[in-house]
């Protein structure tokens, strides 16, 4: 629920106070919003509900099919995340609510209390959510733990509010808070946009670079943050931790520290967060460490470790700048086509666009980097020539020493590490009560990220064409950000943009009706 978390904050920028406030303020006008709010809600709660009914019905009807049912389970709970999103975009474009919550005359420094009143029903129904279906991953943990196996740190399965409270930090708090400090600058930017520009030298932009700079900050500084709302203590020194650091020495990864992931045993996972070294944090769960032996945990360090080395956290960064040149060019050429559409039409053709853009291009290229941080994890625990089990090209007669060289997985993994890797990759579906089969957007299905490996593990061939197609999307992601970059440059000096004439208008007219406000209070 990340993404989905970020989609309807991002949506709360993209609002126009001015010109809801024009038909907001009955009292009826309130009395449909706050019926659309608790709709909004009450749908995503029998939705969920009914899940988990079927699912119990389906458990019962059917024991010796679990992973099915499993999987149709998690369908129709992914089903109501995307309902969550897609209802809150109609609640906020389409009923009262947004018009009437920012009808409320709040100063630029406020206006982030009405964007938390406003996305208030997306944080309900996604509690509900949780509450709700929290009895059937009970069931399937505690199915897929077994008899005398616990997945809890505790020695038992937390409670439904622990399960709430730590899904509520796990995906909402951790993308929420950031976004609410770009929201609060993003609103000042709107109040004051006209001071900005007179103060960076009559600069059309002047609002849009403040905000840009200071999400830049956000991000740079959001593991800080992470640390708190993720509660992660430092590991205790032991031969673990001893081998983990010895691990990040070999492979090249500096961090501040190696943590511990407090989740009362519900995730089992590792992270490596932060893109900057003085704030980079190696995260292990409290279930991982539990459940499984070094050999995993180095893997699965050894998977999060690359995703920094391979930087790909840069090479999201520069889709996202790709993305937001490609959904402006989408709305200024439909603005040029067609120069009566309303704003809230360009609204729904750069949504639309967004959505394209995203749902297509960023899953093809994340479930790529998911595989290639495999292919690394894989390689960073590569054994020596005496400890390789397994029959291994990589540790034959003609490639020996090869494997010394962490970043050399050009012709694939040592196949005793790939097992090690495959071994730890069904540990985590396992233990998550997840169907290896189960595809996923971001990260492919389990059980193909292990045929992959295994694939590159037993044929070279296989291994340098997926280092070439990893090659292709990283130079059409460079090329791409430069020449659209130079391009938007360009237009912005020479051009029409009618997109940021509408937004500086948009920008006068609330600095107006901010000094209107401010002179009738004096008077």
């Amino acid at each position: 629920m990340f993404l989905h978390t970020v989609i309807v904050f991002g949506m709360l920028f993209f609002r126009r106070e001015s010109a809801w406030a024009d038909n907001a303020g009955a009292g009826s006008s309130w009395i449909l919003a706050l019926f659309s709010a608790g709709a909004y809600v009450m749908i995503a709660l029998a939705g969920s509900v009914a899940s988990t009914r079927l699912a119990f019905a389906r458990m019962r009807n059917k024991p010796d099919q679990l992973s099915e049912v499993g999987r149709r389970h998690h369908h129709h709970v992914d089903l109501i995340r995307g309902y969550l999103v897609a209802g809150f975009a109609m609640l906020f474009y389409l009923s009262p609510w947004g018009r009437q919550v920012y009808a409320i005359e709040l100063g630029p420094w406020a206006k982030i209390v009405a964007d938390v009143i406003v996305v208030a029903p997306y944080l309900a129904a996604a509690v509900l959510v949780w509450a709700a279906t929290y009895p059937v991953d009970r069931a399937f943990r505690e199915h897929a733990a077994g008899p005398g196996e616990s997945l809890a740190a505790d020695g038992g399965m937390p409670s439904r509010r622990a399960f709430v409270f730590y899904n509520l930090r796990f995906h909402v708090l951790i993308v929420a808070l950031p976004m609410l400090a770009i929201l609060f600058a993003s609103n000042a930017a709107r109040g004051y946009g006209g001071t900005l520009r007179r103060w960076l030298f009559g600069w059309p932009i002047a609002p849009d670079v403040v905000v840009g700079a200071v999400a830049m900050i956000v991000f740079l500084l959001s593991p800080l943050l992470m640390r708190r709302v993720w509660t992660v203590v430092p590991m205790p020194a032991g031969s673990l931790r001893d081998r983990l650091e010895r691990m990040c020495e070999r492979i090249g990864l500096g961090c501040r520290g190696i943590m511990i992931w407090k989740s009362d045993g519900m995730m089992i996972n590792a992270a490596v967060m932060g893109v900057v070294r003085p704030v980079r944090y190696i995260l292990l769960s409290d279930g991982l460490l539990e459940s499984m032996n070094d050999r995993q945990v180095e893997a699965v360090l050894g998977h999060e470790a690359g995703h920094v080395k391979r930087r790909h956290i840069e090479y999201f960064l520069l889709f996202a700048l790709v993305a937001t040149l490609a959904v402006s060019g989408v709305a200024e050429a439909a603005l040029h086509l067609f120069p009566a559409m309303s704003a809230g039409a360009v609204e729904a053709v750069g949504g639309a666009a967004t959505l394209v853009i995203w749902g297509l291009g960023f899953g093809f290229i994340s479930r790529r980097f998911e595989r290639e941080a495999d292919l690394f994890g894989a390689a960073s625990i590569a054994p020596d020539l005496d400890t390789c089990t397994l029959p291994c090209r990589v540790h034959s007669d003609t490639a020996v020493g090869r494997h010394d060289d962490v970043a050399d997985d050009r012709e694939g993994p040592c196949a005793t590490a790939a097992n090690v890797f495959v071994s730890a990759l069904d540990r985590v579906a396992v233990l998550n009560g997840l169907d290896p089969e189960e595809p996923s957007w971001r990260h492919s299905s389990i059980a193909s990220r292990m045929r992959h490996l295994t694939g590159l593990a037993a044929d070279p061939a296989m291994a340098r064409r997926f280092r070439r197609r990893l090659s292709r999307i990283r130079a059409a992601l460079i090329v791409l950000s430069v020449l659209g970059s130079a391009a938007s440059a360009a237009y912005v000096a020479w051009g029409d943009p009618m997109l940021l004439r509408g937004g500086a208008a948009t920008n006068v007219e609330s600095e107006r009706s901010l000094a209107d406000r401010t002179g009738a209070a004096r008077r």
